[in-house]
């Protein structure tokens, strides 16, 4: 974690302190430690070096919130394509109905 943060110039801590120590991960990783939360920053540093979005994904679900992942994108795009073709096609019915009416 402490090489992502400094090779990405970014601060984990309040203190004056670049890095985390491990006595500070383990207050963050305490579930009887609940002053020592670490900032979202610090949760996306850890995720990170975990290489695992599941402490993301906890502290999203408390949004009700969740990750999406790429084949989700792809799921989401499917079907806002299916939604959009059937709009065309009721534009479409529609507009046929009205030509059909004038010819008759």
């Amino acid at each position: 974690m402490n090489a992502l943060a400094v090779s990405a110039g970014v601060r984990m801590t309040k203190g004056r302190s670049k890095v985390i120590s491990l006595d500070t991960l383990d207050k963050w990783l305490s579930s009887e430690e609940r002053e020592h939360v670490p900032s979202l920053l610090a949760l996306h540093i850890f995720c990170l070096a975990l290489e695992d979005t599941a402490p993301l994904r906890a502290w999203l679900a408390a949004f009700g919130c969740d990750v999406m992942t790429a084949e989700d994108r792809k799921l989401r795009d499917y079907g806002r394509a299916c939604i959009e073709d059937k709009a065309r096609a009721k534009a479409k019915r529609k507009l046929e109905d009205m030509i059909l009416e004038e010819w008759r």
